[in-house]
């Protein structure tokens, strides 16, 4: 990861003003706060604000001396040779040449001994050239080779000294180049917000993740999660995730739906992880990624601690960009990937000992989330990711075809639904007869062909009576593209759109929102066909479309 620049630092430390706070005390010889912006905005990274004390100037070696860790030791060493070895200090005059070699390796080695007794959480060594020692011009380079290998054995970070100014440590006593704070900083932190401990929260999706099948679409009969069949590794997830519970890790899921979708499923359907156990359910359509930025506020929790599982790569995609602390799990539809799945979520949240404290976490956390929302936010840019898949959209003119495809996908979507209206074979002949279009779309991208996932019918008077689109390719900009052809066509100025509002049909409002539209009445739109177009631009260059029309 880049390190970061002043003003990145400046921007997380702002953000992480009222978050938990770490202390952290630097143990350096010199004159250190310069880093302390950089310092505090690599913490902020992880969710954390930051309270860092430094010891005096000159008195590290008092410090090693004098004073014994506590248990709670949250030191950070960061050592130049001369911490190690007094008399190579430029500072002092450019060291000695009556001094052995092995003098020096031995006071060596009892200096870092010492150091690591302190259980720091970090040792940073800063390789900085150190003057000659005694007569032969080679033991500099011995010496200094062997403190790399003596450190590197017990665990430290290996900083290059081309990161160290001898004209600035001379000068003023701080030993870095400016461009160089950054990168120090990352190295300090590396180890220190807990990066490595056992994660306390998982965020899981539930539609082709908790459960087989998409809520929405699906209903309660469609969901599969038995020990058997597609549902059987959802069974084994929800089992699993009632297993970390039991270890004290906190349950959530963040999903696209409505309350009343994922209410119906848990009311009709017998899961073995049931909804009391989650911490909390935020169903809604806005970024998934606001919604985990939230619970980690409500909770006070840093962003570090989250795990965040989900089927569908641009959801990972999107979480990963905007929150990178947070660890972001993909749930593979493929069974052989199942297993590994299973590892890297036990690897996550692998720890030796459970308490008390452990197992009532999940009630504490459920009681401050009880009144939680969602958060309205921006969506993060996926442009560049989505331009990565290589999408194509093949529209089709299907009005003298075989239409019983898209029948089926008029009566059955329901989220992405002009206005959830179903439609009879017959009643479509007879829209068809009169004059009217039916045009489907079938999507493609680098992972493969995603079939027909799009229906519009429009009848001789401009007039959509459906239009509908599978929830499966959500965020793709695919009902941009398609709309944007539509309206480009030749005769397709000033349609109309019979909308309805459902309990199911919430992505399509959000989508109409977009739009510049005159509402003729509650139950239809007018698009103002330029504008509508200007609007949606930005799918132009994400998505491929090809037009057949026969």
């Amino acid at each position: 990861m880049k390190p970061l620049s002043y003003i990145e630092a400046r921007k997380l430390i702002e953000k992480t003003k009222t978050r938990t706070s770490i202390d952290v005390t630097l143990c350096v010889s010199g004159t250190a706060e310069p880093l302390l912006p950089f310092i505090q905005g690599e913490i902020a990274k992880y969710g954390f604000s930051s309270k860092i004390n430094f010891l005096p100037y000159g008195v590290l070696l008092q410090h090693l001396n004098g004073n014994v860790a506590n248990d709670d030791n949250n030191e950070v060493w960061l050592i130049f040779p001369w911490d190690l070895i007094p008399t190579t200090d430029w500072r002092i005059g450019g060291g000695t040449l009556e001094v052995s070699l092995d003098s020096h390796i031995e006071l060596a080695t009892i200096q870092i001994d010492k150091i690591c007794s302190r259980r720091p959480r970090n040792l940073v060594f800063v390789d900085a050239p150190i003057p000659p020692i005694g007569m032969d011009a080679s033991n500099s380079e011995i010496l200094r080779k062997f403190i790399k290998f003596y450190l590197s054995r017990v665990g430290a970070k290996i900083i290059s000294g081309d990161v160290f100014s001898l004209q600035k440590y001379l000068i003023t006593g701080f030993p870095f180049e400016g461009a160089a704070l950054g990168l120090v900083a990352q190295n300090l932190m590396e180890h220190l917000a807990n990066k490595d401990e056992p994660k306390k929260v998982l965020i899981t999706d539930l539609d082709n993740t908790f459960w087989r099948g998409v809520a929405a679409e699906d209903g309660p009969s469609g969901i599969e999660m038995e020990p058997k069949g597609d549902g059987f590794k959802h069974y084994i997830y929800q089992n699993y995730l009632s297993q970390l519970q039991n270890l004290g890790v906190v349950i959530a899921a963040v999903t696209r739906n409505s309350d009343f979708i994922i209410n119906e499923i848990f009311e009709n359907s017998n899961p073995i992880f049931k909804k009391d156990q989650f911490a909390v359910i935020i169903a809604s359509y806005e970024p998934k990624s606001a919604q985990i930025q939230e619970i980690s506020d409500v909770m006070n929790l840093g962003l570090n601690s989250f795990v965040f599982v989900d089927d569908n790569v641009i959801e990972i995609h999107e979480v990963s960009s905007a929150l990178p602390e947070v660890k972001s799990v993909h749930f593979s539809n493929n069974m052989e990937d199942f297993p590994s799945f299973i590892n890297t979520l036990s690897s996550l949240f692998s720890r030796k000992d459970i308490t008390k404290e452990d197992k009532d976490r999940t009630n504490k956390y459920k009681l401050m989330l009880s009144t939680l929302k969602s958060r309205k936010s921006a969506s993060s840019d996926l442009s560049g990711f989505l331009r990565s898949l290589q999408m194509k959209l093949k529209i089709q003119n299907k009005t003298k075809n075989d239409c019983q495809r898209a029948i089926q996908l008029i009566n059955k979507t329901n989220q992405f639904n002009a206005n959830g209206v179903r439609i009879s074979e017959e009643d479509f002949k007879l829209i068809i007869q009169g004059g009217g279009s039916v045009y489907t779309a079938s999507h493609f991208d680098s992972s493969g062909d995603h079939g027909e996932i799009l229906t519009l019918l429009v009848d001789s008077n401009k007039t959509v009576y459906s239009f509908v689109m599978s929830c499966r390719v959500f965020q793709r900009n695919i009902e941009h593209a398609f709309l944007n052809w539509f309206l480009s066509m030749p005769g397709h100025e000033g349609v109309k759109i019979k909308i309805k509002k459902t309990n199911k049909n919430e992505p399509f409002f959000n989508f109409l929102t977009e739009l510049d539209i005159v509402l003729l009445n509650e139950n239809e739109v007018l698009l103002n066909t330029c504008d509508v177009q200007k609007k949606l631009e930005k799918s132009l260059g994400l998505i491929e479309v090809i037009y057949e029309s026969k």
